[in-house]
């Protein structure tokens, strides 16, 4: 199944180092996430939801990205395994087009990865607001 979506925008420059705080999501809970603003710029990313490794990542074109969402714009259900972004539901597999752009770790607070999780390819999904 194919399902699009188009938010705000944003970009975030790619960055490890020092300084970076990081904390891990619940418990059974794959998806990460980001609290408040962050800087915008227009792009996209698009795939597979798929989970490796207790995370969730959108695989396509031979990349894995990590999509981080909005805290409060999505929602994960561990019994069926499905996202819930801006009220529309995904499962595994399904085909999802995102707007936002490359992850700076250092700028963004409340950033929360699964535990285990390796931020390669972060990807912030772009806020609806």
């Amino acid at each position: 199944m194919k399902k699009w979506l188009f938010g705000g925008t944003v970009m975030l420059l790619l960055a490890f180092g020092a300084g970076i705080a990081i904390s891990h999501a619940g418990s059974g809970n794959p998806v990460a996430t980001y609290a408040g603003d962050v800087p915008t710029f227009l792009a996209g990313a698009s795939g597979t939801l798929v989970l490796e490794d207790g995370c969730l990542y959108l695989r396509g074109q031979g990349t894995r990205r990590l999509p981080i969402f909005h805290d409060e714009e999505v929602a994960w259900n561990r019994d069926s395994q499905e996202l819930t972004y801006l009220g529309e539901k995904y499962r595994l597999g399904d085909y999802i087009d995102l707007m936002g752009g490359v992850m700076d770790l250092r700028e963004v607070g409340g950033l929360r990865l699964p535990r285990g999780c390796a931020p390669e390819n972060p990807f912030a999904v772009a806020p609806s607001r």
